[in-house]
């Protein structure tokens, strides 16, 4: 599926989500420049997209910026053979449920493959929050910030049920025409958002949370639900900011790639570590 919006958008927009981004499994990294420069920016893509969704971010990105963008299993060999299940998903998937501690720990156990040292910035669009939120939770001093596109952020589902909006949940049925991919990350979002409920061990990473300006399923209620949940989460962190970005859709990293570019590079700015003096 190409969107997720937790709430009353989620039956809109994965009813509709075939279209759009092919998903590849890629990992790159660009040259890591001495001490001084920038953390590794990695990308955790949302619900069905692999790398490939983060294109039209990276192409405005500065060339010289290290940046690391994965795939979870089951995103990889294009969108035709996720839809049919033939993406290989993690021996972890085996009980049906992909969970953001999972998801955490094999990002975790990628990167270490890699040789990518931490600091990292992590920047993650709609579910992929989740993942973001748990990999800083499990590895909080690896983390040099977090920059969310557009997220679907933990306990939404909730706050949007007892606002009284509808469809709150994702139908059962539709999940029927998703991935095996899909479903166990939806299947795992019940424990995910459970074990986020607590976030003061890391409130002191820099967070920065972009919002789409239009575009929210269930019209201007769902649309301020959206933007009012995002800031008060941001006042759980000690250093947080909330933008709304006019123009952009969900797919923020398509509409306005270089909203988001400037606030990875702001964030990157702030967190590099000082040069060894000469």
């Amino acid at each position: 599926m190409r969107k997720i919006l937790a709430g009353a958008g989620l039956a809109v927009l994965l009813a509709s989500a075939t279209l759009g981004l092919v998903a590849t499994p890629v990992a790159a990294v660009a040259p890591r420049a001495s001490p001084g420069s920038s953390p590794t920016i990695v990308l955790e893509a949302g619900l069905g997209d692999g790398a490939e969704a983060w294109r039209p971010l990276r192409a405005v990105l500065p060339a010289d910026l290290p940046v690391f963008a994965w795939s979870r299993a089951g995103y990889g060999g294009g969108m035709a053979r996720e839809l049919i299940g033939s993406g290989r998903l993690w021996p972890s998937d085996g009980d049906g449920r992909r969970t953001g501690a999972e998801v955490a720990a094999h990002l975790h156990q990628r990167l270490a493959d890699a040789h990518v040292p931490a600091p990292y910035v992590l920047v993650s669009h709609s579910i992929g929050a989740s993942y973001a939120l748990s990999f800083a939770k499990a590895y909080p001093a690896e983390v040099a910030g977090l920059v969310f596109v557009d997220p679907r952020l933990p306990g939404f589902t909730r706050r949007c049920e007892a606002e009284g909006m509808r469809l709150c949940q994702i139908p059962k049925w539709l999940t029927l025409l998703m991935s095996p991919a899909e479903r166990v990350e939806i299947r795992g979002l019940e424990e995910t958002d459970a074990a986020l409920a607590d976030l003061r061990a890391i409130r002191d990473i820099p967070v920065t949370i972009l919002t789409a300006g239009r575009g929210a399923p269930g019209g201007a209620m769902m649309q301020a639900l959206w933007e009012g949940y995002a800031a008060e989460f941001a006042r759980g962190f000690t250093h947080a900011g909330v933008q709304v970005v006019q123009g952009s859709g969900h797919y923020m990293q398509r509409d306005q790639p270089r909203a988001i570019a400037a606030a990875i590079l702001a964030m990157a700015r702030a967190s590099a570590r000082p040069a060894p003096p000469s």
